[in-house]
């Protein structure tokens, strides 16, 4: 759940009169985890910490150009399989007078064992 400037104050509100970081946690809906380092940058600076849409990473922008070219396309696998009897084809022939037969062929192109 996003963590809004008035649940993060209503959270420091409750920490400072003694609740725990679990009662609190409920209020906003995020991790005791995160809980803890909100509380962490406040006790240490005394001010909220900045939350909000300008801090993290930038984003990029895709220029039209490369629009198509976004993300590199991955390597195609055709079989991926633990031991060489896991991709078999199998033929089977019927003869006249009751006789079976049936071939074994491994089929090729794999990328190797996992």
């Amino acid at each position: 759940m996003k963590l809004t400037r008035g649940k993060l104050l209503e959270t420091i509100r409750r920490k400072n009169e003694g609740a725990t970081t679990y009662q609190a946690r409920k209020i906003a809906g995020i991790s005791i985890r995160r809980v803890n380092q909100v509380w962490h940058a406040y006790t240490i600076s005394g001010v909220l910490p900045e939350i909000g849409k300008t801090i993290g990473r930038p984003s990029i922008k895709v220029s039209q150009e490369n629009a198509q070219k976004s993300h590199p396309k991955k390597d195609w696998i055709r079989y991926e399989r633990r031991h060489s009897l896991t991709a078999i084809h199998i033929d089977w022939h019927y003869y006249e007078g009751g006789i079976g037969v049936f071939a074994v062929n491994e089929i090729r192109g794999s990328s190797g064992p996992l």
